[in-house]
């Protein structure tokens, strides 16, 4: 969604914006990450003796809203939000890196005449780059929520649970420490151990997501067909082309909370494997994506591509609901503050020059 006033923002307003968005809602969404990860990380240590540590972990349920109320019951609700520090770490940089770099990439791809693929291409481009960049941090952060932390310091005060906490984080880093094994450069490459599992899920992730989240915020939009600010304003004026920041958060939090919910459930079998290749030790270095699937086809059938669809899919949903309407309004409220028109344009194209349907959104008119 670019605005006219939106596109003179700066690429350190647009990334404030973005990492504020997402730090936000890594923050609210994290519960459901853990859950997710624990049901996939129980995979990797079903069936296996790895220490009395795991004597801790708690009894998995199918269940998303059970296996929340177990870890709670059985570690303290504070596990609910383990890895919060390593998600903000992580999701902050990547989101400021992600957004404003597709933001980017939409207005150079549609002015290259790229039309109907522009979002596809924008999203997997400028995801790609982002998750290498920030890919060791995306290791800490799986490890620390899946592995279990030890009961002692749950009800206990604050400093005992600080205490047990760092002693938590300190033994997930050791664990990372004790992979970096080899010269320099095996141990480098430890710290993107996964990356290829992660590259294979975020970059169809993201490629669909923005195919279904631009025309979906086109039909939605005061001039688009089914105009969401009709809800609450019966009279309001129909081909307006403004939006106001009710209208913006409204909007936005709607389809990306579809797009979202919909390429994470399709992509969660990458997620599933990019989580086996982080959590299980000892891993040769002929272990693959490909021998991932295979084992875990043959534990758990090809169900167990898909554990933890409903934890991810919700997860997603909530959190790009969150991301893209908070991301929208704060670029709306940036531009605001430069005393400039708001009205909503296309990125800086030729006027088109085919016979494209009335009332469609122009990144779908040829160029």
């Amino acid at each position: 969604m670019t605005k006219a006033s939106e596109a003179e923002l700066t690429v350190w307003q647009r990334s404030f914006a973005a990492g504020t968005s997402s730090g936000l809602s890594a923050i609210l969404c994290n519960p459901l990450e853990v859950v997710k990860t624990r049901m996939q990380t129980d995979l990797a240590h079903s069936g296996k003796s790895t220490g009395v540590r795991h004597l801790h972990r708690p009894a998995i349920s199918g269940s998303t809203f059970g296996t929340l109320g177990k870890i709670a019951r059985a570690e303290g609700v504070y596990a609910l939000w383990r890895g919060t520090e390593a998600s903000l770490l992580i999701t902050v940089p990547l989101i400021a890196l992600y957004l404003p770099l597709y933001d980017n990439l939409l207005q150079s791809l549609q002015g290259a005449g790229a039309g109907v693929y522009s979002p596809l291409l924008a999203g997997s481009g400028a995801r790609a780059f982002a998750c290498m960049v920030v890919a060791p941090l995306e290791l800490l952060k799986t490890r620390l929520q899946g592995r279990p932390q030890d009961p002692k310091g749950r009800g206990k005060s604050a400093e005992t649970s600080t205490k047990a906490y760092k002693r938590h984080v300190a033994g997930t880093i050791g664990d990372i420490r004790g992979d970096m094994q080899g010269g320099p450069f095996s141990a480098l490459r430890s710290l993107w151990r996964g990356v290829g599992a992660t590259l294979a899920k975020d970059v169809p992730f993201a490629a669909l997501f923005w195919m279904l989240l631009e025309p979906m915020r086109h039909v939605l939009e005061p001039d688009g067909y089914l105009p969401l600010n009709r809800l609450w304003s019966p009279t309001a004026q129909h081909g307006t082309g403004r939006l106001s920041s009710l209208e913006t958060a409204t909007v936005n939090a709607v389809a990306g909370s579809v797009a979202g919910g919909l390429a994470a459930g399709i992509t969660t079998p990458f997620d599933v494997i990019k989580t086996h290749l982080q959590t299980t030790k000892n891993l040769g270095r002929s272990h693959t994506m490909l021998t991932s699937a295979s084992r875990i086809v043959q534990r758990r059938g090809l169900s167990g591509l898909f554990l933890g669809v409903k934890p991810r899919a919700m997860r997603v949903a909530l959190s790009y609901s969150i991301l893209m309407s908070s991301y929208e309004v704060f670029k709306s409220a940036y531009a605001r503050q430069e005393n400039v028109p708001t009205e909503f344009v296309s990125a800086p194209t030729p006027a088109p020059q085919d016979s494209a349907p009335a009332g469609a959104p122009s990144i779908y008119r040829s160029r």
